[in-house]
């Protein structure tokens, strides 16, 4: 008793730790009680009929969890927890169809995990319906165990066997989401963010991520490069420069950021390559050798402040001598100068033109305009007006509009005058042939159909058997191709089914086999020594000399005639015809035979 007292106590103890979790687990993988017995050999319930019960047991298990002791006590104290189930089947649970499956009972503790422990899984039929557990008659079978186990996810396997029935079963003890050790007792949760960056082990020992240190891997490691040099590190072996170093140890220096031709040996200075000077490096002493910069002939001179300036001649002004200004003489001929931007222009007087005013203006009648070009006066001089497609001071040249090749995506230009045509390559399309032309763009196909290319410039729908139409818009008739034989007819039925409704006289799939015709006499209506004649519908007996009657079934009496012959038909109208004349027999039979064919 002192014992148990001490597990309890040490039990409150561990309570109060809220660095331990976990759960012990036992899973029900099967309970064979066939003739439904308790571990005594007695029936669950129901009388016992010739060594067999008449009713099932009603199933349910406890499981009791307790500190080490070997031998495990028959009426333990559960000192690390205890549970029940639900009624959970009948006698077999796991086993043959229709058994209830196989299920798992959990006992979770809050208490640094022993290794040593013992546990009690007892099966019990349920007398009073109120899963009492006082009466150890109504146990149906016990398995108890006292081991040593360490927290894992595997499965340690067990069966109970007894003279009554089998249990086979699993357990297990697992710590929680984020418990480790074997006592569950250590906390640790993987994390990967600004207070930490580690995983767990099984054993619950932090293990810093690959470029983290300190107690809690919130550290990060930094080059020792980096460090001595003029960097720092962000995030792991990342080393982040100072400002004005760069590099991947920063061990380079970053130049003025004006600086334009220069290098530096610490940071933002700005060191002058050779051949130039200024405080950003940004004169090129030999600017005019190399460049040329002034126009019109100007004369180059370096200097020091802007690299060059330029000696401009008469007639020119500007940086670089590029605009130009009027002065007297400039303009021939009393020709007016205008300075148009950085141009001067010589506005001429009649009957003279060129740059200067230099040239004489020649008459309408000196010029011959070719290739029905017009003659007239333009801008106070005679020029020839040419048609569309052609130019040149005589309208001579025809355009070519082939040359700047217009036409794309492979297709060939035909120069016409005034204009030209491209022949395109398949698949394209436009003046240009720059238009990609997919005939079935914007066409769209209904209940699967597929638009396929007929041609460059055309396309269509190709349908599923069940649809037709341009679009595939249109359900086909079910009876499409179907092909009923021998005057039969294609019905649908459910589900769209088709089938061929045959007539009287035809059977098959497409009514393609004549049915076989009825043989009456196969049942033999007539008494043996007559003769018994089958038609389509009826049949007719030829009785022997000393019968009569529709089967032959009566006696003849002496005033009968002896060639008497009886006819029968199965129709309503059914009627015995008598005949003396044998002839004449025959000829009536002939007609019956006819008008039933007919």
């Amino acid at each position: 008793m002192s014992e148990v007292y001490l597990w309890i106590c040490v039990l409150f103890v561990y309570a109060g730790e809220v660095s331990n979790s976990g759960v012990f687990e036992v899973k029900i993988r099967s309970l064979f009680n066939k003739h439904g017995r308790t571990v005594s050999g007695r029936c669950c319930a129901g009388p016992e009929v010739d060594d067999a019960c008449t009713a099932t047991c009603r199933t349910f298990f406890t499981l009791c969890l307790l500190h080490y002791q070997k031998p495990v006590p028959v009426y333990p104290a559960c000192t690390f927890g205890e549970t029940k189930t639900q009624i959970v089947g009948a006698n077999n649970i796991g086993i043959g169809i229709g058994a209830e499956p196989a299920f798992s009972v959990a006992i979770p503790f809050s208490f640094s995990w022993p290794g040593n422990f013992a546990f009690i899984l007892d099966a019990w039929h349920d007398q009073h319906r109120n899963k009492s557990t006082s009466d150890t008659r109504h146990i149906i079978l016990r398995a108890s165990r006292a081991k040593r186990l360490k927290p894992s996810p595997l499965w340690v396997e067990d069966e109970r066997l007894t003279r009554t029935s089998r249990l086979e079963f699993s357990y297990r003890v697992t710590c929680d989401e984020n418990y480790h050790g074997l006592g569950c007792d250590k906390w640790c949760k993987e994390r990967d963010d600004q207070f930490g960056h580690y995983r767990c082990t099984q054993g619950g020992v932090k293990v810093c991520s690959q470029g983290w240190q300190g107690e809690l891997c919130d550290k990060v490691q930094c080059p020792k490069s980096c460090l001595k040099s003029n960097g720092f590190c962000d995030k792991p072996l990342n080393c982040i420069c100072q400002s004005g170093w760069r590099g991947r140890d920063c061990q380079e220096c970053v130049t003025d950021v004006k600086c334009l031709r220069g290098y530096c040996k610490t940071a933002w200075q700005c060191i002058c390559n050779d051949g130039w000077s200024g405080s950003y490096c940004n004169i090129y002493n030999d600017y005019c050798e190399s460049y040329s910069p002034c126009f019109n002939g100007a004369e180059c001179v370096p200097d020091d402040t802007k690299n060059y300036t330029c000696n401009c001649r008469a007639g020119f002004m500007g940086d670089n001598c590029e605009k130009e200004y009027c002065y007297t003489g400039f303009c021939l001929n009393d020709g007016l100068c205008e300075e148009v931007g950085t141009k001067r222009v010589c506005r001429c007087t009649k009957g003279y033109s060129g740059e200067r005013c230099q040239n004489v203006n020649p008459t309408c009648g000196e010029m011959a305009c070719k290739n029905n070009g017009t003659c007239m006066r333009l801008k106070k001089k005679w020029a020839c007006s040419c048609l569309p497609g052609y130019h040149g001071h005589f309208c001579e040249i025809e355009k070519n509009e082939c040359a700047s090749n217009p036409c794309k995506n492979g297709g060939s230009c035909r120069d016409r005058v005034n204009g030209y045509h491209c022949v395109c390559a398949d698949g394209f399309a436009g003046i240009n042939c720059d238009l990609i032309f997919d005939p079935c763009l914007g066409i769209q196909c209904f209940n699967g159909g597929k638009c396929h290319k007929r041609g460059f410039f055309n396309a269509g729908c190709a349908c599923l058997a069940n649809y037709t139409g341009y679009r595939c818009e249109t359900p086909r008739n079910p009876c499409y191709g179907v092909h009923c034989q021998n005057g039969g007819q294609c019905v649908v039925g459910k589900a769209k089914k088709v089938s061929c409704s045959c007539t009287d006289n035809w059977t098959g799939k497409l009514c393609q086999f004549e049915k076989e015709k009825k043989n009456i006499c196969a049942s033999h209506p007539c008494p043996e020594g007559s003769v018994c004649k089958s038609y389509t519908d009826n049949y007719i007996c030829i009785c022997s000399k000393e019968l009569k009657g529709d089967n032959c079934d009566q006696t003849k009496l002496s005033s009968d005639d002896p060639d008497s012959k009886v006819i029968h038909n199965n129709s309503k109208n059914s009627a015995v015809i008598l005949f003396h004349n044998s002839f004449l027999f025959f000829i009536i039979l002939l007609a019956i035979k006819m008008a039933i064919v007919s």
